[in-house]
């Protein structure tokens, strides 16, 4: 029986209202203290930001490398950058490489010899070197039919179906080898005598493949090996493994195969190689030890390369160990372990010791991958760009601590690219954004924005003067809109603080150039006068519990330190806000150091010693993944200091079968939140028995607790992730410290970093320096060990007090035997495909299946729970999850808490509601192999909510471990949106990474600038070392003018340019939009932007085009960059320019898994059977196939997330994730996201003055209509609706129909409700839908409000409870006079955003009935009036204190019942004090009248009166219906029983048809 429920989820507050903690924002409309945090960011914009955290010769991740005749290496990176060339003999880059590009990124390029598979014929090939990996290098290979010989480096492209070959010089394409699969992972060359052979290992399809090439004639063959056979057979691991190795006679190739080392014997056959006996075991089988002596035994594989020299010597990558070895093969199954490199942890600090002097086993190594080995040298490369090279000849048992030569290389990252990554990172976590309202300015030294020598300009401010004045006042607008009034390069606060200060700080902070100087009197005076400006009014005087701050980031030493403490002081002490001081980018020591701390204590407390617990230490962080997490974690802070009182609920669930489900938890501010889940009898009539004696009555927390074990003892637990190297199939206990190596890589595949916790100088004394003993720390936190020390007894292995997370935003669901419809009334439905399918046989096999009750939690998990015991099946780590979870680990609360105790963050984690679907496709049988035949399965799709922008489907046809059998993890999708990459892991948990183009640059970005930069770093280091004041400055002098292309000696300024100043039309980019190579790129697609006097306003440009995989832009006139460094001989001002794609231009990555514009995902998915995108099978249901649809969910800053909708391919099983008919949709569907400024298109400007302000998202769940779901239904597949951020109702065909001129896909606005930021209409909820039972019409439902700052107020807030007609139903219909087209095509934007605008509207009184303050229903809509609305309030403009509005906004989802809709609403508290609790109400309406219906609803069998019905001061939860009563939660008591409310639904028809629309049927 499958069942779906809403959670009650019940929120027990136990706080120390005294203690200063870091948390997860607490629930919107808890109560006290529920008034959003105001955080001020102030960032350091002086000169000294620019320069690298590496070096000049950065590299940006190695994937591979080749070394040429003259040793010199060639270097494949990742992220779409190419092949860059470095010399050996320092480690610096040729940028005379590939004719002065300094690069090759391919191009439309004349290959001399494109193979066919029987010989060679020149050709044109447009070459993408994209996601490029092993790099091959082959002297002397035979060219122009044998006439010649040359060096070549043979590469695969980055669609991955063709093998590369380029001159040594980078500039010809030699070789072009199409490769028949869809998936080239392992790639070899090997000389053979006089012959070149090249040796691919991959994946056709569901087809596992090898291919050989003899290159020297250009003759290929390959072989299938299906995909099935022994787990280590040649066809399995060429599937999994992406390197291979071949010996130097061919007689043997390597394979890494689940981290051990493989060998499968090859024969000539012919003028090509096969693989002896076809899918063969292999004969050679060297197993890798997880935990063991890595000075004996072989690491987990991750690359690997045979030595030039001798067959059975290799050398090995080691990531998840973060170790190389050398080994010698001494048998086929043994091995020696010659020598090792690296201490076997993580490790973030660089190698920088002499050449010779740094042990092997100290050698610091960053999950390693990449390898290769020449005669003289070992190279290994990392995903951070950094190599290392050692001595080959050295790296042996007795010298190998004398191996280690250099590093080079490094993340090609600058300062200011790092602070700005790490801030849009913590502004597109709606955790953090939900709670605090930010705001954004920049600094450093000067009044006047010029010269820095000018008249009280950035050197005189800087060196001379302690009286420079800043911000000076507000202007521009009226607070939060406009600016403060001195505001130039030297200073400006641009975002003013407010509810929307997130989205705007990445426009203003990204296009941001630097300036000379830091004056501390700058961010000193810019918070005091900002936040004390009585025409800012930013602190409310009113409401004490509002909490306010400063967040100054800097990377260095400031002047006018003894000015400026004393207003941050003071900024404290009379005004209440505080100031928290980030010491940035490494190298801060000395008196710059003990500035920032005293600054620090001087913002925060008054301890002079800043030991006090009142007291924020200075946050260092010398890398952008440490501010990210250090802010991530401050800010975590700061929200947990907004103190609540009473209990939120957010939903309730109510099970058929006479059970009452409760998801409980108490608020902690010093820890993980303490959840439970609570099973109550519910009777016939209605009453719950909350007694815990009750016979059937449980409560998880306890049985959970009970399962717990201490660290160290038998694990009685099953927690379990799809975790590469360590397979859960068999145990479901992988999550353990045995496989702790792999789990590191887990925890820190998201960016976030391990801190020490306990070491020798901690609270307790316990553990030891570094982060081993955290590792494996938090993996027996995950199991319940009180690691933290929450009870503060120094025990970190004991069991701690409460075990099981929160459950917050889940809803809980019951599987439990089969049970879905297949009595079928049409051929249409689902049904009907079930009895022809024999569900009925699925039925009868899992008739005994247990019952089990599925629950995400916040500490990181799905949990099963024995819906009859409550106790723990098994938990699930999703693996994308796993990356969160260092994010736990705060040091700063060791012995904190209540004087000696320990705490952690709280987290989301598993925070979306999980939804499940019986299919029958081909699936992944229980021992993990891929099924050839159909078979019904139950899955589970999991999204992440909160907790990130994924979800993970696993398979719970056998929910119960015995004999072998389990869930099984099919895949899961995760968008990395600050890296720029969707992330995909496999059944296995091999990870595979689709990067895209992050589509926003500047022009400090810019090679032109980048190259003027550094000139103007080294000049500056060559003047300070004569004069450090900084007033003489000859170098920077003497190359101070702006330089052209032309004037460089290459011709091409960002090679060899030589001055601080760059001037000219043209600039480059390391960037990609979406066309072909050397082909103008679409102005629509590009918006660019300029900051002028203050103000962000759009430019034009006069071409865009991607060359050798760069983007060049051509300006109508000339721009000049110039290095803030630069001196004063070149009195030119610099322009400051952005560039964004649109949503619609992502680029570099396939479109199956483009979920670029995936955002957390809120909404749930919806799984029904959809026709075939092919139009010659779409009418056969045969060719049907099963989809999950989802809205993209909240996109945060990300403005390219959220707008979209996806539809998952359930059955893929080559692509598993990916997103059906991405080849005709581009992707997902795209929903346009609307400005009433207009929108840029390629049929020029569509002005949309119906536009909306709010960024658009959708994270509502679709309301989905199928044959099944109503009745007489004539299509197959589903008609979705959905309702998006900014007020559209989008209608979409996902049928057969073709009626009314419909195709598949086809997409049109049904509706707007005209929602901007000054109506505050956000559509967060999701709709309820019915079919009238008087007029037979097809309704939606749905209401507004923000709900992630549901205790505002503003004088022109208009929410509203609407009801909305579909009058074509069931069919869809091209309306607003436009037909929307596919996003590929280029009126896509144009089409849709008219249509959006052409819209029928609320606003539109012909057709929107206003029935506000209709109790009798005398105002009913018309027929042809398509809509009522119910206004919440009266808008009259006047200020809060004088005005009748309530700002009353819906709180939860509404819901229909018998002819009435029913919805929460959700009052702020009356009166100045925002502090205070608001109140819950229950608003009913006629479905198809909009009357107000509230007075029919019955408490202790009285009507209320006309008015909404008042529940009691809090938040009401979604309503749920058993019996005649209705069952909601609500904040207030804090007994569980006291929380849950119910009140008789008022009478009305049965529609005896109508199933739930928000919900899939079953």
């Amino acid at each position: 029986m499958i069942k779906i429920f809403k959670n009650l989820l019940l929120i027990l507050f136990l706080l120390n209202i005294h203690q200063q903690v870091q948390a997860k924002p607490i629930p919107p409309g808890s109560g006290e203290g529920d008034v959003p945090a105001n955080i001020l960011f102030l960032i350091d914009s002086s000169a000294s930001m620019q320069r690298m955290m590496s070096n000049r010769d950065a590299i940006e991740g190695t994937n591979g490398f080749a070394v040429d005749n003259d040793g010199n290496y060639l270097i494949n990176q990742s992220r779409r950058l190419g092949i860059v060339k470095f010399f050996s003999a320092d480690g610096t880059r040729d940028r005379s490489y590939n004719g002065n590009v300094g690069r090759f990124r391919g191009g439309n390029l004349l290959c001399a010899n494109v193979s066919n598979g029987s010989g060679y014929s020149p050709g044109t090939i447009n070459i993408v070197a994209n996601h490029t990996a092993e790099m091959e290098f082959a002297d002397d290979i035979s060219t122009n039919g044998g006439a010649t010989t040359e060096d070549v480096y043979f590469f695969r492209t980055a669609d991955r179906r063709a093998i590369i070959g380029i001159s040594e010089d980078g500039k010809d394409c030699r070789f072009y080898i199409p490769i028949s699969m869809t998936l080239t992972q392992g790639v070899d060359v090997v000389k053979v005598g006089t012959e070149h052979f090249l040796f691919v290992t991959g994946r056709w399809g569901r087809t596992n493949r090898f291919q050989s090439v003899n290159l020297s004639t250009g003759q290929s063959s390959s072989q299938n090996f299906g995909r099935r056979g022994s787990w280590d057979s040649v066809g399995r691991c060429s599937r999994d493994s992406w390197w291979n190795a071949v010996t130097s006679d061919a007689s043997m190739m390597y394979l890494e195969c689940r981290r051990h080392l493989h060998g499968y014997a090859l024969t000539r056959n012919g003028a090509t190689y096969q693989v002896t006996g076809g899918n063969a075991r292999p004969t050679e089988r060297f197993n890798s030890v997880s935990r063991g002596n890595l000075d004996t035994q072989l690491a987990p594989v991750q690359g690997f390369e045979i030595s030039p020299e001798d067959d059975d010597i290799l050398v090995i990558a080691s990531r998840t160990r973060n170790v190389i070895q050398k080994v010698e093969l001494t048998s086929a199954t043994t091995l020696t372990v010659i020598a090792r490199a690296g201490t076997g942890a993580l490790e973030y600090t660089r190698n920088t010791e002499d050449a010779g002097t740094l042990a092997a086993s100290s050698v610091r190594l960053n999950r390693p991958g990449a390898i290769t080995i020449t005669e003289d040298e070992i190279l290994v490369g990392s995903p951070t760009g950094i190599v290392d090279v050692f001595n080959e000849n050295l790296f042996n048992a007795d010298n190998k601590d004398t191996a280690w030569v250099r590093q080079f290389g490094g993340g090609n990252m600058s300062r200011w690219a790092g602070v700005k990554q790490a801030i849009n990172a913590v502004l597109a976590d709606t955790t953090l954004t939900t709670g605090a309202h930010f705001g954004y300015g920049h600094w450093n030294s000067g009044e006047s924005g010029r010269a820095k020598k000018s008249h009280r300009g950035g050197w005189q401010c800087h060196a001379r003067l302690n009286n420079c004045q800043y911000y000076l006042g507000w202007t521009g607008g009226v607070h939060p809109e406009g600016r403060s009034l001195r505001c130039n390069s030297d200073s400006c606060l641009n975002v003013a603080i407010s509810p929307e200060g997130y989205t705007k700080i990445p426009r203003f902070l990204n296009p941001q150039g630097l300036a000379w100087g830091t004056d501390a009197n700058a961010f000193a005076q810019m918070a005091l006068r900002y936040y004390t400006d009585p025409n800012t009014d930013v602190i409310d005087e009113d409401s004490d519990c509002q909490l306010n701050y400063v967040i100054v980031i800097g990377d260095g030493a400031w002047k006018n330190h003894s000015t400026a403490r004393p207003l941050v002081e003071t900024l404290r002490k009379s005004h209440g806000v505080k100031s928290i001081m980030v010491a940035y980018g490494g190298g801060i020591s000395g008196g710059a150091m003990r500035n920032f701390d005293r600054m620090a204590i001087a913002g925060s407390c008054d301890d002079a010693t800043g030991n006090d617990t009142e007291c924020i230490p200075t946050i260092v962080a010398d890398t952008a993944e440490e501010l990210k997490t250090e802010l991530t974690a401050r800010i975590r802070q700061i929200l947990a200091e907004r103190l609540s009182f009473t209990a939120p609920s957010i939903t309730a669930t109510v099970e058929k079968g006479g059970s009452l489900y409760q998801a409980q938890f108490a608020y902690e501010q010093m820890g993980e939140w303490q959840g439970t889940i609570l099973r109550k009898t519910l009777t016939k009539e209605g009453e719950v028995i909350h007694e815990m004696t009750e016979p059937g009555n449980w409560d998880a927390s306890v049985e959970i607790k009970k399962q717990s074990t201490p660290a160290g003892t038998e694990d009685t637990r099953n927690i379990w992730s799809a975790i590469e190297d360590a397979t859960y199939i068999g145990n479901w206990d992988n999550f353990n410290v045995d496989n702790s190596a792999a789990i590191e890589s887990m925890f820190i595949g998201l960016g976030y970093q391990l801190t020490d916790y306990h070491n020798a100088n901690s609270n307790c004394a316990v553990g030891e320096n570094g982060t081993a003993d955290e590792l494996d720390g938090l993996i027996n936190f995950m199991k319940g060990t009180d690691y933290f020390d929450y009870d503060g007894d120094c025990n970190i292995t004991e069991v701690r007090g409460h075990v099981l997370g929160d459950i917050y935003h889940s809803q809980l669901i019951e599987i439990g035997p089969p049970d879905a419809n297949f009595q079928f009334t049409d051929t249409n439905q689902e049904s009907y495909f079930r009895a022809t399918n024999n569900y009925q046989g699925f039925i009868a096999k899992q008739a005994a299946r247990r019952r089990i009750v599925y629950a995400g939690s916040n500490a990181g998990m799905l949990h099963a729970l024995n819906a009859e015991t409550g106790k723990e099946e098994w938990a699930f780590i999703p693996p994308f999850i796993a990356g969160l979870l260092p994010g736990i680990i705060n040091p700063a609360l060791d012995g904190r808490v209540d004087g000696s105790k320990g705490g952690s963050n709280a987290i989301f984690g598993v925070d979306g509601s999980p939804v499940v679907h019986d299919v029958f496709i081909k699936g992944i049988n229980e021992e993990g192999n891929f099924e050839d035949q159909k078979r019904w399965h139950t899955l589970l799709i999991i999204p992440y909510g909160r907790g990130g922008a994924g979800f993970s489907i696993l398979d719970v046809t056998n929910p119960i471990l015995k004999e072998g059998k389990g869930p099984i993890h099919m895949v899961s999708i995760f968008n990395d949106s600050i890296n720029s990459r969707v992330l995909v892991a496999d059944h296995q948990g091999d990870v595979q990474t689709y990067s895209y183009s992050a589509g926003k640059a500047s022009i400090t970005d810019s090679l032109e600038a980048k190259q003027a930069n550094q000139n103007a770093i080294d000049a500056r280091d060559a003047d300070d070392a004569v004069d450090p004041t900084g007033e003489l400055t000859p170098t920077l002098d003497g190359i101070a003018t702006c330089q052209t292309n032309a004037q460089a000696a290459s011709g091409i300024f960002s090679n060899d340019g030589t001055n601080t100043c760059y001037i000219g039309p043209t600039f480059t980019f390391d960037m990609a939009v979406p066309t072909t190579d050397g082909v103008n790129v679409p102005l629509s697609s590009l918006t660019i932007t300029e900051f002028k006097d203050g103000e962000l306003k759009k430019i034009n440009i006069k071409e865009a085009k991607m060359q050798g995989g760069q983007l060049i832009l051509t300006f109508p006139e000339d721009k000049i960059y110039k290095s803030p460094d630069s001196s004063d001989v070149e009195t030119r001002e610099r322009n400051y320019f952005s560039i964004a794609t649109s949503c619609t231009a992502s680029a570099g990555i396939d479109p199956i898994y483009d979920y670029s514009q995936l955002g957390e995902t809120w909404s749930e998915p919806r799984v029904f059977r959809i026709p075939s995108k092919t139009l010659g099978e779409r009418e056969d249901s045969a060719f049907d196939r099963y989809v999950a649809v989802m809205g993209g969910g909240m996109g945060s800053t990300n403005l390219c997330a959220g707008s979209a909708v996806f539809i998952v391919d359930i059955e893929d099983q080559d692509n598993p994730g990916s997103i059906y008919a991405a080849d005709i949709n581009s992707g997902p569907i795209t929903i346009i996201d609307t400005d009433p400024t207009g929108l840029n298109t390629a049929a020029g400007l569509v002005e949309t003055p119906n536009g909306s302000d709010i960024g658009n998202a959708l994270p509502s769940s679709a309301v989905v209509v199928t044959p099944d779901t109503a009745p007489g239904i004539p299509w197959r597949g589903g008609m979705v609706y959905f309702n998006d951020l900014e007020g559209k109702i989008t209608k979409i065909n996902l049928t057969n129909s073709t009626q009314n001129n419909a195709d598949m896909f086809d997409q049109t606005t049904l509706f707007n409700l005209r929602a901007n930021t000054t109506n505050h209409r956000y559509s967060y909820f999701s709709m309820d839908a019915g079919i009238g039972a008087d007029t037979n019409n097809f309704w939606l439902f749905g209401g507004t409000g923000n709900f992630t700052d549901i205790g505002s107020g503003d004088k022109f807030m208009d929410n509203i409870l609407y009801g909305v007609k579909d009058v074509h139903y069931p069919y869809f219909a091209h309306l607003n006079s436009v037909t929307v087209p596919r996003e590929n095509s280029d009126s896509f934007l144009s089409m849709a955003a008219q249509g959006a605008e052409n819209a029928l509207s609320v606003e539109d009184a012909a057709i929107c009935k206003d029935v506000t303050g209709d109790y009798a229903g005398l105002d009913c809509p018309t027929a042809d009036e398509m809509a009522w609305v119910i206004h919440l309030d009266t808008v009259d403009g006047l200020p809060a204190a004088q005005s009748a509005n309530t700002y009353r906004k819906i709180s939860a989802p509404p819901t229909l019942f018998k002819g009435h809709i029913y919805f929460p609403v959700y009052q702020p508290p009356a009166g100045a004090n925002k502090c205070n609790i608001g109140k819950a109400f229950i608003c009913a309406a006629d479905d198809e009248c909009g009357s107000n219906t509230s007075h029919e609803l019955t408490l202790g069998g009285a009507p209320t009166g006309k008015e909404c019905l008042f529940v009691r001061e809090g938040i009401l939860s979604e309503l749920v219906i058993f019996g005649d009563t209705l069952y909601a939660n609500v904040a207030g008591p804090k007994e569980d029983a006291d929380t849950l409310y119910s009140v008789l639904a008022a009478p009305g028809e049965i529609d005896s048809s109508r199933s739930n629309w928000r919900e899939s049927d079953f």
